[in-house]
């Protein structure tokens, strides 16, 4: 079973991919630093944990600059280059008022 996958680009340039799941109120899931969203997906009980939460919320999760489907060479791994990814998904998903998940 594969997940869709949408694409938002950062401000130096970097595209950034992400999922889409569920109707609610927006929950950001900041996976840490090696992400991969196809892969995660395809562990049931983490699908599970993510259709439980669709179930009411709109969940958004992305794969950071350097992994999965992300851009593998982003020309910083900085904190800020990271904060830079979490606000091009925002944007894109057209997020105004979110809770943030960050498990890792």
């Amino acid at each position: 079973m594969s997940v869709p996958v949408r694409f938002a680009t950062t401000a130096d340039g970097v595209r950034v991919a992400y999922s889409v799941r569920g109707h609610g109120p927006a929950y950001i899931f900041v996976r840490g630093w090696i992400t991969h969203l196809e892969l995660m997906w395809s562990v049931a009980s983490f699908r599970t944990f993510i259709e439980c939460l669709a179930s009411r919320f709109h969940i958004v999760r992305y794969d950071t600059r350097g992994n999965d489907l992300s851009d593998h060479y982003p020309p910083s791994l900085s904190l800020d280059a990271l904060v830079c990814d979490h606000e091009a998904v925002v944007n894109a998903t057209r997020s105004t008022d979110f809770v943030l998940h960050g498990p890792s």
